[in-house]
């Protein structure tokens, strides 16, 4: 006991303060890249991807570099997660919280999870109603790697995206050929996941047909969870199964020297059980005792790339969108009496167009984002249909950008954009009047030392400062939704408008590569919620807040320690702060600090071992009188191990891997009453040909 208490005191050192070593001797992530795809000098088509949030001849652009991170799929398939949720750990400075509402949400630089644009292929693919994506139902199978995009948002991510953007790339081959994956994994709690790729790619076309299925029958309780209530069972969390299936298609084909061409099919059917929160008696709270027997995503996604004169390059894209849930809600922890059931079917179209002209003194980049969604609600007791309404929302951005070329180490950068919101139908709410508002960002990099912005010799320095303001409308659910009659609604809800800066100094070189930022963000009109009695009960409402305050910084770090050994982390200390009329608070469940370390030795034999500590630091979560209480700090502990073995004769590549999550079977609480799982194990064997 004594030494494991020893052990874990040094690995929390090592997981705090590890990331600032790295960063003085010169570290980055090896997972992260950040934009520095190497030099585009060619203005042939074949140099651009679909479906990156960087396209075209941005990628020529110093701006790039810095502002969008890029994690890759040689470290995502190390995690072996069965949903995105399980990567989000990857992207520094993010964070993984599963709500009452059982979604798993992304949080970056502590930003709200509204705030975040997910997108997919190039697609927004938050649910319109409420704006968020709930990543444990996106298939780990269908992620290809990350483009990341943090601080002040270019026009590029369109309304809405305060809090950064994240675009999920698809897997795809890197040269012509053909390859069919199968892979089958097992771990507790009789969890399964099996999968099957096939992809091929020819000089001008490639295709990728995906499928995989994965079952959770519930999430490990750690030892020391102290729940109170709503749990019986000491070793699994109360109503956490999960089924998951997909099928995802994709093809592209190269139609001429000028024009790309992209077409995405996803569909995504599964059923899920939500934890109920375990610190609060359900006598004297209301508390969600919900599941969703049926849960549904299907998308249509088409991407062009093109040059059709001169020096303009345009990328579009435009999808089309079907989202469909039921909630149960039932009277008790035992789940065998439904009360309440909630039917929504989100209906959504929707559109980007990105233009980058090049000039001789830099380059004009425009924007045009546009989305309608309808939303439909359908509420029955019993069997009787006690409500149906329909909703629906229009969402616009225009902007534009001009980059200046000030030497060939240097560049300026500024933009602004007109965002806007409308809600045509409102339900049997009153009608809602349009919101709009300005946008704008700025920005200055330069290298240093080494190389210049269009070529790279050597170790390089860069240093980077941006700034910009940006708006989020309130979402339908917000504005008109009472969640079962959970909320009581709040028509005089405002956007919320932030104000961001940042300043980053980065240095990179083969071996050793660092980067440090600086970032501050003060958001006027937050919308929070807090609890209320109504009608004799306890309910929950969304306010404006008077704005809330978010400064800290952040360090990104990776060394070859040794052949075949890495050392990579990235660490981030914050002060998120809640401005009230009565003073001020801790913004709810924020961390005050976030810490990856991980170390990877790679055998010349074919096997490699990984161990990853993650810290999560103090935090605060909402108690039912609207008071403020303590969420414990955690670390936890990850290990992987894997062995891999290619035949010639064959062609036939295997791998087989282990592996253990909270090995330390430690309380992770990222929000009062819904404790992270406990210690996890799995075994996996992955073939391809």
């Amino acid at each position: 006991m004594m030494l494991n208490m020893v052990f874990l005191k040094y690995l929390k050192g090592a997981v705090l303060y590890v990331p600032g070593f790295l960063l003085v001797i010169g570290a980055t992530i090896p997972q992260v890249v950040c934009g520095q795809t190497g030099s585009t000098t060619s203005d042939s088509l074949k140099s651009y991807d679909l479906s990156g949030i960087v396209v075209g001849a941005e990628q020529d652009s110093l701006l790039s570099r810095q502002s969008v991170r890029r994690i890759r799929l040689v470290d995502l398939d190390q995690q072996h997660a069965l949903s995105a949720a399980g990567l989000v750990r990857l992207i520094p400075s993010a964070f993984l919280q599963t709500n009452s509402r059982g979604e798993s949400l992304i949080y970056i630089r502590n930003s709200g999870e509204r705030q975040v644009a997910i997108f997919l292929d190039g697609a927004l693919i938050n649910v319109p109603w409420d704006n968020r994506a709930d990543l444990s139902m996106i298939p780990g199978s269908v992620v290809g790697g990350f483009e990341v995009s943090v601080g002040a948002p270019s026009v590029r991510f369109g309304p809405n995206a305060i809090g950064g953007a994240v675009n999920i790339l698809p897997r795809n081959l890197a040269r012509q050929g053909s390859l069919t994956e199968v892979q089958i994994q097992a771990g507790s709690v009789r969890t399964g996941f099996t999968s099957g790729t096939f992809m091929s790619r020819s000089d001008r076309s490639s295709i990728l047909v995906s499928g995989a299925y994965s079952k959770m029958n519930g999430a490990v309780l750690s030892t020391d969870h102290a729940l109170e209530y709503s749990q019986d069972d000491p070793d699994v969390r109360t109503n956490t199964d999960r089924r998951l299936g997909n099928l995802y298609l994709r093809f592209t084909r190269v139609i001429s020297e000028s024009w790309n061409f992209g077409l995405s099919m996803l569909h995504v059917n599964g059923r899920k059980g939500v934890a109920p929160e375990g610190h609060i008696s359900p006598e004297t709270d209301p508390v969600r005792f919900w599941r969703y027997p049926d849960w549904t995503n299907s998308m249509l996604i088409i991407n062009a790339a093109g040059q059709p004169a001169g020096k303009t390059i345009i990328n579009a894209t435009g999808w089309l969108g079907r989202f469909a849930q039921r909630i149960n809600s039932y009277a008790s922890a035992n789940y065998d009496i439904v009360v309440e059931s909630e039917d929504g079917l989100d209906r959504s179209v929707g559109g980007r167009v990105l233009s980058t002209t090049r000039i001789p003194s830099g380059s004009i980049n425009f924007a045009l984002h546009f989305a309608t969604s309808g939303h439909r609600d359908i509420t029955t007791r019993g069997d009787q249909t006690d409500a149906s309404f329909n909703y629906r929302q229009n969402l616009y951005s225009v902007g534009a950008e001009y980059g200046l070329r000030l030497s060939d180490n240097s560049e300026i950068s500024v933009g602004a954009s007109l965002d806007g919101a409308a809600f045509p139908e409102t339900g049997d709410k009153p009608a809602h009047e349009r919101m709009s508002a300005l946008a704008f960002t700025g920005s200055f990099e330069t290298l240093i030392e080494g190389g210049t912005s269009t070529t790279e010799s050597g170790p390089t320095t860069r240093f980077s400062a941006r700034f910009g303001k940006k708006s989020r409308f309130p979402t339908m659910r917000e504005l008109f939704g009472e969640s079962l009659e959970t909320f009581v609604l709040n028509p005089n809800l405002k956007p919320e408008s932030a104000w961001l800066a940042d300043v980053t100094l980065g240095r990179s070189s083969f071996n050793l590569s660092g980067e440090m930022t600086l970032f501050a963000r003060r958001t006027v009109d937050t919308i929070d919620r807090i609890n209320v009695v109504g009608d004799g009960v306890k309910k929950r409402l969304r306010v404006n807040l008077n704005g809330s305050r978010v400064f800290g910084a952040e360090v990104i770090g990776r060394v070859r320690i040794a052949t075949g050994l890495v050392a990579d982390a990235h660490f981030m200390w914050t002060r998120s702060t809640a401005l009230l009329d009565e003073g001020s608070r801790h913004l709810n469940e924020k961390p005050d600090v976030l810490s990856t370390i991980s170390f990877q030795y790679s055998m010349r034999w074919g096997g490699s071992l990984r161990a990853t500590g993650q810290y999560t630091g103090l935090a605060y979560s909402l108690a039912p009188d609207n008071t403020q209480i303590s969420l414990p700090t955690s670390l936890v502990l990850n290990l992987r191990m894997s062995l891999r073995r290619y035949f010639r004769t064959s062609l036939l590549f295997v791998e087989f891997y282990a592996g253990v999550n909270n090995v330390g079977d430690v309380l992770a609480l990222p929000q009062a009453g819904l404790p992270a799982p406990g210690r996890e194990w799995l075994v996996g064997l992955s073939t391809s040909i």
